[in-house]
Formats: C-alpha cells, sequence, structure tokens
C-alpha cells in the first residue's frame, strides 16, 4: 500500500513537473515573440538584449563575525 501511495505520488510531482516546465517555455516564447526594435514599444528587443549582456553579479552569503 505505502509503495502504491509513493508511486502515485511521484507520477503527479512528474507531471506537475513537466506541466510548470511547459507553463514556462510558453511565456518565455511568448516574451521574445513580442519584443520589437520599435519607438512604440519602448525599444525592448534592445533593453532585453541590454539585460542579457550584463554581467551577472554574485551576492556573496551573510556571515557573522565568527565566521559562522
Amino acid at each position: 500500500m505505502a509503495t502504491n501511495f509513493k508511486q502515485i505520488t511521484n507520477n503527479l510531482s512528474q507531471r506537475l513537473k513537466r506541466e510548470i516546465r511547459k507553463f514556462k517555455n510558453h511565456k518565455f516564447n511568448a516574451y521574445v515573440e513580442g519584443l520589437t526594435n520599435e519607438k512604440r514599444t519602448n525599444y525592448s528587443l534592445w533593453k532585453a538584449t541590454k539585460n542579457l549582456k550584463r554581467p551577472i553579479m554574485q551576492i556573496p552569503p551573510i556571515k557573522n563575525n565568527d565566521g559562522n
């Protein structure tokens, strides 16, 4: 019985992960398709490109005075 419950839980978990991945992919595709280089959209294509070219800043973990 416990094995059956675990199997059901794993299947539902995988299904949820696939649905979330599809949703994120669809949302990203809609965003990319909407980018233009026109003034009426405030040059969204160039702003997105600028954000991609910017270096990613790594934030170090917060530490106490004793190093923890």
